[in-house]
């Protein structure tokens, strides 16, 4: 009996087609076999959906994405040319004659919204100067050749009650109503502005895409993708609504709202987002990103950081990767203070914190004072000279220097 019950607890672990059934064991063999079976088939499909889930995270059958589904970011930057990292495209967009969108984009080229960090448009308007632009300069826009015939876009902005229109058919100039004015305050932009991550890899209509995925929540002033200094998507955006009611609108939409219908985003007010990352650089987890110089292209000039070129031809490789920790450090010895008006610029604004006792403004005192003395020199140079000419009642013929003859000395 004994090697009866081992065979029947056998076949009840291992279930085969041949084994003979006895009469006081077919009930429980039979359930044993069920619940073994449903224990297997549950085995396998959390083994399959685990699996799943982890080829998801690792992008192998598809993008890549966080445990929450939103979408991670994959592209690798290509250092010899910035420009291959954006895969920014407008020729995707089809031929249009819209008024409506032909009005939309152009008042967006000279709205409050885009002026200050557009370079182009703020060289060309000379922005509170409201200088006119050829209509034909920004008709040759990447995002305005779309829009034909030419006809029509003269029509679509006489309707505008933002623009004028002024100049002969054909030479017409585009211009403000009411002048650019810079003293705007940044706070207003600021709280009407949002940040929203998850958009994943770039596509060459992720602009436009992303655009009309806002679309739906109300009427946005600008939607920017964020890039890395090598024009690389970072699978985020700033969005600046039209006004602060429909931005809260969005921060407090229950459902949140899903990028294609089915990942997740991480959604948060601007003004939260920087708070945070000004956070992580006072505590040294985040190293602050640095302006080599005013950015290249319409709508990413004047940007933050923006120093009149004079870190132009600088090499990142010389400078100390530590510095930014150094600076910090003496920031705080100095009375550093956790408020926003530490970045607002003019004389005065370091009245609190005493001097920036760092390398970049000791070289640049150097330079100047070399710079003074250089100058005292010559002067003094200058002045030797005009008293032996007025000494000598007039200037004297050049005296022959025999060149090689210093060259050799020198050499030596």
């Amino acid at each position: 009996m004994s090697d009866s019950k081992v065979e029947a607890s056998d076949a009840a672990t291992i279930p085969t087609m041949d084994e003979p059934k006895n009469k006081n064991g077919d009930a429980t063999a039979a359930s044993d076999q069920k619940e073994t079976a449903a224990d297997l088939n549950a085995d396998q499909g959390n083994d399959a959906e685990e699996k799943e889930q982890r080829e998801k995270q690792s992008g192998r059958n598809g993008p890549r994405t966080y445990e929450n589904g939103m979408l991670k970011t994959s592209a690798t930057a290509q250092y010899d040319n910035n420009n291959r990292n954006s895969k920014y495209d407008p020729s995707v967009l089809k031929t249009s004659d819209s008024p409506k969108e032909i009005r939309g984009q152009v008042e967006f080229y000279f709205s409050d919204s885009n002026l200050p960090t557009d370079n182009y448009m703020m060289t060309e308007t000379k922005g509170p100067a409201n200088k006119p632009i050829s209509l034909k300069k920004i008709h040759a826009f990447g995002r305005m050749r779309r829009f034909q015939p030419y006809s029509a876009i003269v029509a679509a902005l006489k309707e505008s009650k933002f623009l004028n229109v002024t100049g002969e058919e054909g030479e017409e100039m585009v211009s403000r109503k009411v002048a650019y004015d810079p003293n705007t305050p940044v706070s207003k932009t600021e709280a009407r502005s949002v940040y929203v991550k998850g958009f994943g890899d770039e596509e060459p209509s992720s602009q436009f895409d992303i655009e009309a995925f806002f679309a739906q929540f109300g009427t946005t002033n600008a939607v920017r993708l964020r890039r890395t200094p090598e024009k690389l998507f970072k699978g985020s955006v700033f969005v600046e609504w039209s006004d602060e009611e429909t931005a809260q609108k969005f921060l407090a939409h229950d459902p949140k709202p899903m990028w294609k219908g089915k990942h997740a985003l991480q959604i948060m007010s601007k003004t939260a987002y920087l708070e945070i990352k000004q956070k992580e650089i006072q505590d040294g987890t985040l190293q602050p990103s640095e302006s080599w110089g005013p950015s290249r292209g319409r709508g990413r000039g004047w940007g933050r950081g923006f120093r009149n070129g004079n870190d132009r031809g600088r090499d990142k490789a010389d400078r100390d990767p530590d510095d930014w920790k150094k600076r910090r450090e003496e920031d705080r010895a100095n009375g550093f203070k956790d408020d926003r008006n530490r970045h607002q610029r003019g004389r005065g604004r370091r009245d609190d914190r005493g001097p920036r006792n760092n390398d970049r403004n000791r070289e640049r005192r150097e330079k100047e004072e070399k710079s003074e003395v250089k100058d005292e020199v010559d002067k003094v140079d200058s002045d030797k000279k005009r008293a032996r000419e007025d000494d000598d009642g007039g200037e004297q013929p050049a005296k022959k220097v025999d060149t090689k003859a210093e060259v050799a000395t020198e050499a030596s």
